[in-house]
């Protein structure tokens, strides 16, 4: 007779928690950053399928720029690299971060990133 044994999922290892806190709290400054600055990864055309590297206007007839994934692409990046370091350091260090920042700088971004969208806003 033989017997089965149950295993229960393993917590997540200390190496995932320190990468998962760095990861979320560079993820929402770079973001803030990125959009603030204007410093886009690249800009997509969606009228033409067009990608542009860094920053680029519209253009007469190429349909509005959009600079979101260029954004995103910017924040994936150094938030993976500062998150992969993290797991590096000794867990003292991480844990002296704030876990609170994790949905403290949210909420403070949404205001400063609503005040970028003013132009949108106001123009008529």
């Amino acid at each position: 007779m033989t017997t089965t044994t149950s295993t229960s999922p393993s917590a997540p290892s200390p190496a995932f928690g320190k990468f998962a806190r760095v990861f979320s709290i560079t993820f929402v400054i770079t973001y803030v950053v990125c959009d603030v600055m204007g410093w886009p990864l690249f800009t997509y055309f969606p009228a033409t399928g067009r990608l542009g590297w860094g920053y680029q206007p519209a253009v007469s007839g190429g349909g509005p720029a959009m600079y979101w994934y260029g954004w995103i692409s910017n924040c994936l990046i150094v938030s993976t690299t500062t998150g992969l370091l993290a797991t590096m350091l000794p867990d003292n260090v991480v844990k002296r971060i704030p876990l609170a920042l994790t949905w403290i700088l949210p909420l403070l971004a949404v205001p400063v990133l609503l005040y970028t969208l003013m132009p949108l806003l106001n123009h008529r």
